[in-house]
């Protein structure tokens, strides 16, 4: 079951990236090079580069080359705000959405500042928005998700009049908001992990997840089944596990797995976080990774390539969230506050990283 055509995956793959290297000048490899690189067919690059190209952040000279767009007409001295919460259950995501922006800014002259959404909803109105006025501020990046409608950060952003998008939200948070959106892409990105376990031949996997009953915060039970059958996995054989990140609790559900006939022969886990306990388990039970048993993460965590084997995973672009937002405002003009325009949505961008806890079967 495939929801995400490849096209628009290799779009959101390569729209962060490009933004990166806008400033460098170099151009793209020749078609049949890249194709070959990003393991697709030349007519899918094609058609993901000319969305890219509409979006203005390719530029296709024929005879030339095919090279990342630089907007040297456009000056955007100034700050872009950067707000997320004070508590970070994964200090890795917020901090490199911020780096991102700090680059994104300096490329179009301008800097990246940051306040914390606990500190920003206690200052007074009239008061922020002549902060934001004289700090030059072009517009708010906010690592915000979950809105239901009400909330007092919102209220406060729509009042500032300047136009804010939303960083590694969730699908809904968008029409809550009103607010430009570059939302979480859970489901691609899990798809695109049990898709390549599938794909390198195993077919007793461990979805090993949290404790509430929606896998990976973006599949029910039931569809999660219907995901696994129709890529030919029998659900008897590739149960989902759910527990606490914690030694003892992967221990208790994973130890009875092997001591069957039918033992897994690929964990997937809930982050790059759970892998490292996994490894501990596994250890625990003599199990070799990845002879006896493949393991991989999810988010692309900086620990994940300091782990023995080091650990595939699927790399969440947070860097290119942060260059991506800083291109939405300096497009802003286009969008925010133009009858008859919605604030513009992408998805987050992700990444493969095939490393050696991960084995062809």
């Amino acid at each position: 079951m495939d929801i995400f055509p490849l096209k628009n995956r290799i779009y959101v793959r390569l729209y962060g990236k490009l933004l990166s290297e806008a400033s460098r000048g170099a151009s793209l490899p020749p078609e049949q090079e890249f194709s070959k690189a990003l393991g697709v067919s030349r007519n899918t690059l094609r058609a993901a580069l000319e969305m890219l190209e509409n979006d203005g952040v390719l530029l296709r000279t024929r005879a030339v080359g095919t090279f990342p767009a630089v907007e040297k007409s456009k000056n955007f001295a100034g700050s872009f705000l950067y707000c997320m919460h004070d508590k970070r259950p994964s200090p890795h995501v917020g901090d490199t959405i911020f780096r991102g922006i700090t680059a994104a800014a300096a490329a179009v002259g301008g800097r990246a500042d940051f306040c914390s959404v606990e500190h920003l909803k206690k200052i007074p109105l009239d008061e922020l928005i002549a902060i934001l006025r004289e700090s030059g501020c072009r517009g708010v990046i906010v690592h915000l998700r979950n809105f239901v409608g009400g909330e007092d950060i919102a209220t406060i952003l729509k009042n500032t009049g300047l136009p804010v998008v939303l960083a590694y939200c969730e699908e809904w948070d968008a029409a809550v908001t009103g607010f430009a959106a570059i939302r979480h892409c859970g489901r691609e990105s899990w798809l695109a992990a049990l898709r390549y376990l599938v794909d390198t031949g195993h077919r007793r996997i461990v979805t090993l997840s949290n404790d509430k009953e929606v896998v990976r915060e973006c599949f029910g039970p039931e569809e999660y089944d219907e995901l696994l059958r129709g890529m030919g996995l029998e659900i008897r054989h590739n149960p989902v596990l759910r527990c606490a990140m914690n030694d003892k609790e992967i221990y208790e559900k994973l130890a009875p797995l092997f001591r069957g006939d039918s033992m897994p022969d690929a964990i997937l886990s809930y982050s790059d976080y759970w892998a490292l306990p996994v490894y501990r388990v596994l250890k625990k039970l003599k199990k070799r990774i990845p002879q006896e048993i493949s393991v991989m993460g999810y988010c692309g965590s900086v620990d994940s390539s300091f782990m023995s084997p080091e650990l595939t995973t699927i790399s969440i672009g947070y860097e290119e969230i942060g260059w991506m937002g800083v291109r939405m405002l300096t497009d802003s003009a286009s969008w925010f506050n133009v009858p008859g325009r919605t604030p513009p949505e992408f998805v987050t961008p992700f990444m493969l990283k095939v490393r050696e806890s991960t084995l062809l079967r």
